[in-house]
């Protein structure tokens, strides 16, 4: 669904901070952050069903679900 879990978000980033923990600026960013990968996603995606490549493998994925994730990420930012 794209929908924020924050039971497995709150596993991830304690399994990481406890290899090292994350500074008060990188915390302060990672919803924007979250926020850059799905558009970056989005995008990419975008721009395989707009402007597709010549590849006998390529196949171009669904843009919505990264858009209803980045719509998601920017109503309901990711609090920590």
């Amino acid at each position: 669904t794209g929908r924020h879990d924050a039971e497995r978000a709150a596993a991830l980033l304690a399994a990481y901070q406890a290899v090292r923990p994350l500074t008060a600026a990188e915390r302060e960013l990672l919803p924007a952050m979250l926020r850059a990968g799905a558009l970056r996603v989005w995008l990419s995606r975008l721009w395989d069903v707009y402007l597709p490549r010549e590849a006998s493998m390529l196949k171009a994925h669904d843009p919505t679900h990264f858009e209803r994730v980045l719509q998601g990420r920017v109503q309901h930012p990711v609090r920590l």
